[in-house]
């Protein structure tokens, strides 16, 4: 959002064209795999299935090890809704900028959440 000076709507349209873009290039790039041979065929098919796989895989691995999300990432994997949190300045005399802000990473109860979400 800072890089390119976008609102939060703006970075989710920014976030979707970007990997339109990337997932295109990919498959375009899949037509274009010479061929070896059908043994090396067969080892780069495999190598190629897991180059795939990995932004998965990542993706799960985001939502179920609970570093992100604590105990709430199933839920959050499975409906795509992430509560914005809020942002808590450390020192009540310091302005609101980047390096005064402290963003929990984990709701510390069921009140702490956030009524405000977006989708991801």
């Amino acid at each position: 959002m800072h890089q390119f000076n976008l609102d939060l709507d703006g970075a989710m349209d920014w976030v979707v064209e970007y990997h339109q873009e990337v997932e295109t290039r990919f498959l375009d790039g899949l037509k274009r795999v010479p061929s070896w041979g059908p043994e090396i065929d067969k080892n780069m098919e495999e190598y190629i299935y897991g180059l795939a796989n990995w932004p998965r895989c990542n993706d799960c691995w985001n939502f179920e090890s609970g570093r992100y999300f604590g105990k709430h990432g199933l839920e959050f994997q499975k409906t795509r809704w992430v509560p914005l949190l809020p942002k808590v300045v450390d020192d009540p005399n310091a302005k609101a900028r980047r390096e005064n802000v402290v963003v929990p990473l984990f709701f510390a109860s069921e009140a702490d959440k956030p009524r405000e979400e977006v989708i991801v």
